[in-house]
């Protein structure tokens, strides 16, 4: 996100769907710009949206 960027529900939406579908989909994973995907010690994968601070 950059500045006057907002998440509404139909971003946030899609955000889930992928979310879910990289989960049931392994091997067919999404790239989306500006989503982090990071993996804690106990191999649970949890995502990010980087946001630039004004």
């Amino acid at each position: 996100l950059i500045p006057g960027e907002v998440f509404n529900k139909k971003i946030v939406d899609y955000l889930k769907f992928s979310r879910e579908f990289n989960r049931q989909c392994p091997g067919f994973e999404t790239d989306i710009h500006g989503l982090v995907e990071e993996v804690d010690a106990n191999g649970q994968v949890h995502y990010f949206a980087d946001c630039v601070k004004a």
